[in-house]
């Protein structure tokens, strides 16, 4: 990764923060270019927090990716929603704030956990095993 990239990460918990820096970290980007967008604790919920936001996050990211080396990554529980039916609430935010749907060519990422970010961790920390993100999991 260049050493001018700039990662913005948009998330719900801290839990999610958490995971998304290791992840990050562990593919290269070094965690002084990494900059967090966390839902506050004990103010509404998180999955919320993330819709509102995102918006302003993608507009940020849009005003300054011609000349930064930057990305945005958004993690969103789908909890017991589809996946399909989080990606379309995030495309309705856009709309409603009038900017366009996420691009192909643009460094946004969206990450889904079915049921719940434990369900990823668990698989990160044994690969072996199967994971199953229909079911609420305690680590």
């Amino acid at each position: 990764m260049s050493e001018y990239t700039g990662i913005v990460i948009l998330c719900e918990d801290r839990q999610q923060e958490v995971f998304a820096r290791h992840f990050l970290i562990n593919c290269g980007v070094r965690k002084q270019r990494i900059y967090v967008n966390v839902a506050p604790q004990g103010v509404g919920a998180g999955e919320q927090y993330v819709r509102e936001k995102y918006p302003d996050e993608v507009g940020s990211y849009r005003r300054s990716c011609n000349h930064k080396n930057i990305s945005l990554v958004v993690l969103i529980d789908a909890d017991m929603n589809k996946v399909t039916d989080c990606l379309k609430k995030l495309d309705d935010e856009l709309v409603k704030a009038s900017l366009a749907k996420r691009q192909s060519d643009e460094k946004i990422a969206i990450f889904v956990p079915k049921r719940n970010i434990e369900t990823w961790i668990s698989y990160l920390q044994d690969q072996t095993q199967t994971v199953d993100e229909e079911t609420a999991s305690e680590i």
